[in-house]
């Protein structure tokens, strides 16, 4: 038998530029020099009815935390509905807040 696909010799050329920004993105969360996959942390703000909003931390596509909206003022909401306030989620989750109102408390120090 004999196979059409088999007996070509043809290269197959791959696109370089097509697989850099997987590889970019994959060498973000490995640490080379370790070798240790580190977490990923996601925050993911969720609206409700009557203009509500609570904030989820997620890590590793798991949620590990939610914040209640309506336990912070209209400042400081307002500031976490920016870009700079989902990343101070963030790296304040990573410096060991696990609850609102440790939250709250650095907020305040930072307005």
């Amino acid at each position: 038998m004999n196979n059409k696909y088999l007996d070509q010799a043809d290269e197959f050329l791959i696109d370089e530029e097509k697989y850099k920004a997987i590889s970019k993105q994959d060498g973000e969360l490995f640490d080379e020099k370790s070798y240790v996959e580190h977490d990923l942390i996601n925050v993911r703000r969720n609206s409700l009815p009557r203009n509500g909003v609570n904030w989820e931390i997620l890590k590793n596509k798991k949620s590990v935390l939610v914040l209640k909206g309506v336990r912070f003022s209209k400042k400081e909401r307002i500031f976490l509905e920016k870009p700079e306030g989902l990343l101070f989620l963030i790296s304040e989750y990573k410096n060991g807040c696990k609850n609102t109102s440790q939250f709250k408390r650095k907020i305040k120090k930072c307005m």
